[in-house]
Formats: structure tokens, C-alpha cells, sequence
């Protein structure tokens, strides 16, 4: 089952703590395929995280 948009922002703004958002986004990317390594690049990479993070999303209608 695939979680939308709209379920991901109600279910985050239910989540009053910081660990708990942090805990929720950790077992959201459990759930996805890894992400390939051409996607690890600049553009993807988040700063500031201690451990090496990279996001790309895409949407049912096309690239985020």
C-alpha cells in the first residue's frame, strides 16, 4: 500500500515531538525501494543531517 501525500502531512502534523516526527519519516523510508546511486548526488543530499541522507521524490504525475 502506498502512502499519499495528504496521509503523510495529516500523520506528521499529528505528531507533536520532534522524535516522533523523526521516528515516523525513518519508517516511511523503510517501507521504499533504496534509492539509486545516481540519485545520490548534490541536488538530493539533505545538509546538516550527522548521517549521509539523500531524498528524491516523485508523484504519481510525474518528478517532484
Amino acid at each position: 500500500m502506498t502512502t499519499t501525500l495528504d496521509e503523510i502531512v495529516a500523520n506528521f502534523e499529528l505528531l507533536d515531538e520532534w522524535d516522533d516526527r523523526y521516528r515516523y519519516l525513518i519508517e516511511l523510508g523503510k517501507s521504499l525501494e533504496p534509492l539509486p546511486e545516481e540519485a545520490h548526488n548534490d541536488a538530493n543530499k539533505v545538509r546538516g543531517c550527522a548521517s549521509q541522507v539523500w531524498l528524491d521524490m516523485h508523484s504519481e504525475d510525474g518528478p517532484g
